[in-house]
This record gives structure tokens, sequence and C-alpha cells, in this order.
């Protein structure tokens, strides 16, 4: 206990590695003492945590975050997910975010969080059923957004493909759509 004309002294630090600190205290009455106590500040290391840039996917696709961390434990903000790795599937651009800990001495923490990008999948409508007389052709258009096109069955890579089957016949067209990915839809 303090005496009562004693006042404290405090002192705040912040070392980046382990330090020790040492406080000697004079105390004058009719002799001076003194007296000599160390403290060691141990550092722990924050963890590392890095989700990397913005991902893009495409609409109805997932992509699998990783922390890529030395963490102990781990906390996906929204979804309360503990795995060092988080599948996701949003239908709009997200930020996902994750708080990692590291239990060393101290128990420390570090955030990291991501967009996730959704790029659209292109429409495809070639319509309803055409019916045509045997000998005689039609153009199938695949009215589309897209910015490439392959037809099965010829490889025609134009976003129309004229055709005359001699029975009937089902075309399938596969278009792709790039943006920030690539994404296809048929």
């Amino acid at each position: 206990m303090l005496a009562p004309h004693c006042t404290p002294v405090t002192e705040t630090v912040s070392p980046n590695t382990e330090t020790t600190y040492t406080v000697t205290v004079s105390l004058t009455q009719i002799t001076t003492c003194t007296n000599t106590d160390n403290v060691v500040v141990t550092v722990d290391a924050l963890p590392t945590v890095d989700l990397g840039a913005s991902v893009p996917i495409c609409n109805g696709k997932s992509t699998t975050l990783s922390a890529n961390t030395n963490g102990t434990s781990y906390s996906w903000s929204g979804t309360g997910n503990t795995a060092v790795t988080e599948t996701v599937s949003p239908n709009a651009n997200t930020t996902y975010t994750v708080t990692v800990s590291l239990t060393q001495i101290t128990t420390c923490t570090n955030t990291d969080d991501v967009v996730v990008t959704v790029d659209a999948l292109p429409t495809v409508d070639l319509g309803a059923s055409v019916p045509i007389c045997n000998g005689k052709n039609t153009t199938l258009s695949a009215n589309t957004n897209g910015t490439s096109y392959i037809w099965s069955g010829t490889g025609n890579t134009a976003v129309t493909e004229t055709v005359s089957p001699t029975t009937e016949t089902t075309y399938t067209v596969t278009v792709s759509l790039t943006q920030i990915t690539t994404c296809t839809n048929t």
C-alpha cells in the first residue's frame, strides 16, 4: 500500500518485440533508499490473414474462400462458420470477413475481408419449336447478350445457325459472356 503522500507512477508501453522494462524507485527520508524491479513484456504475433483480392464468380456458381493463415480459430461474419475456409455462392456482390485468433501466451486477433463479385449469366433464348418443310432450311438465333457462341454438332461460332434437318432435331447453343469472368449458359 502506498503511503498517503506517494503518487503512483505508470508507464504505457507498446513494444514490437519482447522487451524488459526496469524501474528504480528511490525514497528519501533520513537517508535515500532505492529498490529496482524488472518486468518482461512478451509480444505475441498477430495471426496473418489474407483473403486475397476480389473474387469474381458467375451467378449460380460458388467459390471457396481461404483465410490462408496460422490461426488457431476462425469466425466468418454472417455465417458463424469456424473453419479456415468458407464456401459461398452469393447472387449479388458480397463482402465476406473472417476474424482469425491466434492463441500463444495471449489471444491475438486479426481480420481481413474480400468482395465476391457476381457476374451475370448470358441470356439464351432459341425461341419456340420451328416447323419447316422437308428440304427447306431455317435460321436459328441465340437472341442473346453473349460474347461468344458454339452450336452443338456443327461447332459454328456465330450468333445464328442455318439448319435443314430431315427429321425432328434438337439444336443447342452454348453462349459465353465475358465480363470479369467468362460465364456460360445453354
